[in-house]
């Protein structure tokens, strides 16, 4: 009984220590893009570039690459010859990992989560219509289907710049 209660401090302190969040995801998670043009036609081979406070990541369309998760917004800028520049904003969420902390109380696991941006998701597929500058929220995505972007309010604005 002694011992069942020492591992289960043991485990208390060590998911507190290293973030719940962090235990259950990696702080980097694949993106992919689609491109197309005004008229919903793919647009192939364009260039894109994605930044958060975490880093810059290039990539091809119709290809992943691996983001560093953040609290912050990613922003993806895709660019061809012959094609108006497309902007996308991907919103930033708490993921369940979150909750995890919230549950066992782990302050310093939350703080870690929120540090490393373990506790965060971005939208995982999105298409990307070239000459628009659109918002993409991972709380409207379904599994395995590519997310279309949104005319963003003059609120998401600001709190997409921000």
């Amino acid at each position: 009984m002694k011992n069942s209660i020492n591992l289960a401090l043991l485990f208390l302190v060590i998911a507190n220590l290293s973030g719940c969040a962090s235990v259950i995801y990696d702080a980097n998670q694949p993106v992919r893009i689609s491109t197309v043009d005004k008229s919903n036609a793919a647009v192939t081979d364009v260039y894109c570039i994605l930044r958060n406070d975490n880093g810059e990541w290039n990539m091809r369309t119709d290809d992943s690459v691996y983001v560093h998760r953040s609290a912050l917004n990613l922003v993806a800028r895709c660019s061809k010859n012959g094609q108006p520049e497309g902007l996308a904003t991907l919103i930033s969420r708490s993921n369940n990992g979150v909750y995890g902390n919230i549950l066992i109380g782990g302050l310093v696991g939350a703080w870690v989560d929120k540090r490393n941006g373990a506790a965060f998701d971005y939208p995982d597929w999105i298409v990307v219509v070239m000459g628009d500058n659109l918002i993409y929220d991972r709380k409207n995505q379904k599994e395995n289907e590519p997310l279309f972007g949104a005319k963003a309010s003059f609120e998401q604005k600001q709190s997409a710049s921000q």
